[in-house]
């Protein structure tokens, strides 16, 4: 895959999208769901969605798998997540 051609990119790429489900859940726990709520419904879709794909990129693309059994279980930890 494209695991050796960007290595030093997989760990920025996941920890982005862990950092952005953390600020999500800290921004969109506090008064801004009740103040805003149109913009915070939206905004915590794109942003939830953005870091979603993040993360699956990141699982898909940029990690090396040595067993097919590893294969497997991130094929049904994605369909899980879906």
């Amino acid at each position: 895959m494209l695991y050796q051609k960007y290595k030093s990119l997989a760990s920025r790429v996941y920890c982005a999208g862990l950092a952005l489900l953390l600020v999500l859940s800290e921004v969109f726990s506090s008064n801004l769901q009740s103040t805003l709520p149109t913009f915070s419904r939206v905004a915590r879709l794109g942003l939830t969605g953005f870091a979603v794909l993040l993360l699956a990129g990141k699982i898909v693309l940029l990690t090396e798998y040595e067993t097919q059994l590893q294969k497997i279980i991130v094929a049904v930890v994605l369909v899980y997540t879906a």
